[in-house]
């Protein structure tokens, strides 16, 4: 009699497999796994741009930061030498005040010009567009006792390199900035060796050129440009403005003579020290 009870009971269990058998495809455990990492991973590539519709500019913050390790904080204000107007947008490290990872500033072109030399936060160029300056500035220290805090900290602190990548002045009028060593000019052209290995070249006319004071090979300029660099192709772009950020140490050819500065003399010709 027992045998006779189990078999209808073992029959039933095996119809019962072959009818999921049959149904819809079941995926491993380990599948379903993997499809989900990858599709975690494809969301994390997607980089956040922050844009700033006021001040006209955007900022694409780097994917190694985490949405909950920062804060972004805007604050408008006057300054204190001449009380125009400045707005500040602040990337604050785990929502800490005494903690900024980075400081993108709009300042008025004038203060610029007459007081951002002497500022104390060594405030650095991003771009310009009239009547305003873009800037930035650093933290210039870590200050956390907490190990790991610190580990992540400066994980996330950024290069000025960093920065200006990540930047973009919003606008047909925006005007962006290259900096480099001149390795090659002509009396309104110029190649530029960029710090990141870059051959950079800009025709420019007599307007622009007035912030230059001479031109040597070995001089390190700052180009103002309208328009996008497409690796080294500028074909693309429009100068604005060139500046004179340091001089040759070394005697070179003056293609570019100033009123303010004799030629030097030929190498060739130049007495030894």
């Amino acid at each position: 009699m027992r045998t006779r009870l189990l078999f209808p009971a073992v029959l039933l269990t095996l119809l019962l497999l072959a009818s999921c058998s049959s149904g819809e495809k079941r995926i491993p455990a380990i599948e379903l796994q993997s499809s989900f990492s990858v599709s975690s991973a494809a969301a994390q590539e997607e980089p956040f741009v922050y844009e700033n519709m006021e001040l006209g500019f955007s900022f694409s913050v780097p994917q190694r930061w985490s949405s909950e390790n920062y804060s972004i904080v805007v604050t408008h204000g006057n300054q204190e030498e001449d009380g125009s107007d400045y707005s500040r947008v602040t990337f604050y490290f785990q929502n800490d005040k005494d903690a900024p990872l980075l400081s993108l500033c709009c300042v008025k072109e004038d203060w610029w010009r007459k007081s951002a030399q002497e500022s104390a936060e060594a405030l650095q160029l991003l771009g310009e567009r009239e009547p305003n300056v873009f800037c930035f500035s650093l933290p210039s220290a870590c200050t956390f006792v907490n190990e790991e805090k610190e580990a992540l900290y400066r994980e996330m602190q950024l290069t000025a390199d960093e920065v200006a990548e990540c930047f973009t002045l919003m606008g047909d009028e925006s005007v962006s900035y290259e900096e480099g060593v001149v390795i090659e000019a002509a009396m309104h052209s110029l190649v530029l060796e960029t710090e990141d290995g870059r051959q950079l070249s800009f025709s420019f006319d007599e307007e622009s050129s007035a912030g230059l004071d001479g031109l040597l090979l070995g001089d390190t300029i700052r180009v103002g440009y309208r328009g996008e660099i497409d690796g080294e192709d500028t074909r693309g772009v429009t100068v604005v403005s060139l500046e004179t950020v340091s001089r040759s140490k070394s005697f070179g050819e003056n293609v570019l003579p100033s009123s303010a500065e004799p030629v030097p003399i030929d190498p060739s010709s130049a007495s030894a020290p």
